[in-house]
């Protein structure tokens, strides 16, 4: 993915979603300060404040509410200059595993993991896509290159 942000929170990336309050990113942003931007790895706390519950209702259907959805950033330097970036998901039963690499490094980094538990329960699954946002009601008008999708079977 190539983006070059023009303005501070505009953001695009790839993001593993159920819904609005139950999503990770891991995505390019405009930073604070003018010019800049940031790799940013956004994910629910880990204090178990993200839980969904679900209850069967008198005419059998299922009822679904999510409770105090807190999310945390990590970020990492990543310059205008630092060129092309890769992102990617290592799905396994237990967990998502967030990593980048930047087009001609070697090795991919490592940004997180989320337990997939904490996706529980699944009506329709959770959808891997990628975005780009505006920031601050504002479109983000900058265009987000994404040269492909690869979706591969990972050895168990």
């Amino acid at each position: 993915m190539e983006f070059n942000p023009d303005q501070p929170g505009q953001a695009a990336g790839l993001v593993l979603w159920m819904d609005k309050d139950a999503h990770v990113t891991l995505s390019v942003r405009g930073a604070d300060v003018a010019g800049e931007q940031e790799l940013v790895f956004k994910c629910p706390t880990s204090d178990r404040s993200f839980k969904v519950s679900c209850s069967l209702s008198s005419r059998l259907v299922w009822i679904f509410s999510l409770t105090d959805c807190l999310f945390q950033e990590t970020k990492f330097k990543y310059g205008s200059d630092s060129g092309p970036i890769e992102f990617g998901i290592r799905a396994s039963k237990a967990s998502y595993e967030f990593w980048f690499k930047c087009i001609g490094d070697a090795k991919k980094t490592s940004v997180g993991r989320v337990e997939t538990h904490l996706f529980q329960p699944l009506f329709t699954g959770v959808h891997i896509g990628l975005y780009a946002q505006g920031a601050g009601g504002s479109p983000c008008l900058t265009p987000a290159y994404f040269k492909y999708a690869r979706w591969e079977v990972a050895a168990c």
